[in-house]
């Protein structure tokens, strides 16, 4: 019998050559041959998984298995895909596996350009206990000069093969600016819009007779103009009135009566009922304090009624006044308190004021322009002027809030309606709320989604 020796023969995956020893009782020696089709593959992020295709492309006379896993490149695991390992068996004499290599994609709200990550393949053994079983590889892929260092192998002996798996994200815009990291949010538009909670701030002083009548014979067209906005949309609101005058210890600081009558509710089941309970609240009469304290009214009215906004809603504040405010203090104080109160910067003020003259109405101006609301003139036309508070308040419901701040609105934004890329001018960027907002006739409609592409630092 002639003793047993040791060979060499030729392992050879994909046109790369592997050098395999076995212990083999034949005395003349020989090569075998195993051929292992793989290939490198991309995969739409969206995709939810990526399924590795493979085969041998000559049968082989015994069992074979090869361990896979995954290994980090620019993708990471946890991150951009789910970590994964597992075994591949080849029946003697067979080609085909039902062994399936199937690695998840995360779809993650970051804009990316491509990245990858790796398939390592390992030739465990070639299952016999006869001639040429228990093959060992001796040696890496060649021609890889990353793989000559073990610790890249991702501790898996005996690699034989390492595939790349490139992600693609399809939403990836090269053409925004490169500073800062790319983030995309997207929103579905809802038939039901944010909730608003307006609270109208009107001046009580012995001047304001005429206008408080004004609103009221006018707000007929306010509320149909902001209802008819939304179409066969349900918009969800409630309204409540407070005055200027705060020095009166007796004053209540809530005309609406804890909201009861002026809601969206009420309106449905009643317009002209509730059109009337407005016009009733509205004129709260002109025996107030000749020192208008608008802004100090508005925080009395919050901090007296905590329930009365709700947690989601829009907070509008209007303030209606032909006199300056004398609430002391400085404007942004006086916003900070109104955040506060709010919980964040979910807050509009508008102001109808006095604009001609000495500008009375400049510090109610000033917060309507630093919150993105309306300085409308009380003197103008009423009916106008409330048609473009509806105006206002409605796009406030459609804004789309974002989950980072931009770090250049200016060029650095992209914002589509199911795919389709807008014009700028369909949309602007609300710094206040750091929120996307649509120009009137653009409103998305119910079931739209809407993506919104920016840098953030």
């Amino acid at each position: 019998m002639t003793g047993l020796k040791s060979v060499s023969f030729s392992l050879v995956l994909t046109g790369l050559l592997f050098l395999v020893g076995c212990n083999s009782s034949d005395e003349y020696g020989f090569y075998r041959k195993i051929d292992l089709k793989v290939k490198d593959v991309e995969v739409q992020e969206d995709g939810r998984f990526v399924e590795i295709s493979y085969r041998l492309i000559s049968p082989y006379g015994e069992e074979l298995s090869f361990s896979w896993r995954t290994q980090d490149g620019q993708a990471r695991a946890g991150q951009d895909y789910e970590d994964a390992n597992g075994t591949i068996h080849f029946a003697s004499g067979e080609t085909e596996s039902s062994d399936v290599v199937r690695i998840s994609i995360t779809d993650d709200e970051v804009l990316e350009n491509q990245e990858s990550f790796y398939i390592l393949f390992a030739l465990q053994n070639s299952g016999g206990s006869g001639q040429g079983g228990n093959a060992q590889v001796r040696e890496g892929i060649r021609g890889e000069e990353d793989l000559e260092d073990p610790e890249s192998l991702g501790g898996l002996p005996n690699v034989t093969k390492r595939i790349r798996v490139s992600i693609n994200d399809d939403e990836f815009n090269p053409s925004l600016p490169s500073d800062g990291t790319i983030k995309v949010d997207t929103f579905t538009q809802s038939k039901i819009k944010r909730p608003v909670d307006i609270l109208w701030v009107v001046d009580d002083s012995g001047s304001m007779h005429n206008d408080q009548q004004r609103l009221a014979s006018n707000f007929g067209q306010f509320i149909d103009h902001f209802v008819g906005k939304a179409g066969g949309n349900q918009l969800d609101f409630k309204m409540g009135v407070t005055t200027t005058t705060v020095l009166d210890p007796s004053h209540s600081y809530n005309k609406d009566y804890s909201g009861n009558g002026l809601t969206d509710e009420k309106m449905r089941e009643n317009r002209s009922a509730f059109i009337e309970t407005f016009k009733q609240k509205i004129r709260v009469g002109t025996s107030g304090s000749p020192y208008e304290q608008g802004f100090h009214g508005s925080v009395k009215f919050l901090e007296q009624n905590r329930n009365w906004m709700r947690e989601e809603s829009l907070l509008s504040i209007i303030y209606l006044s032909d006199e300056p405010d004398s609430s002391g203090g400085t404007v942004d104080s006086w916003l900070e308190m109104l955040y506060g109160l709010r919980g964040n910067k979910l807050v509009k003020t508008h102001a109808i004021a006095l604009k001609s003259g000495d500008r009375k109405g400049r510090r109610y101006f000033s917060a309507a322009t630093k919150t993105g609301g309306l300085s409308l003139d009380i003197g103008a036309d009423f009916a106008t002027n409330l048609r473009s508070l509806s105006d206002s308040i409605y796009l406030g419901l459609s804004s789309f809030l974002l989950s980072q701040r931009p770090s250049d609105p200016a060029h650095a934004m992209e914002v589509r309606v199911n795919d389709r890329v807008l014009l700028a001018s369909d949309w602007f960027y609300d710094s206040n709320l750091n929120a996307i907002k649509f120009a009137v006739g653009k409103v998305p409609d119910n079931g739209d989604v809407v993506k919104v592409f920016y840098r953030y630092r």
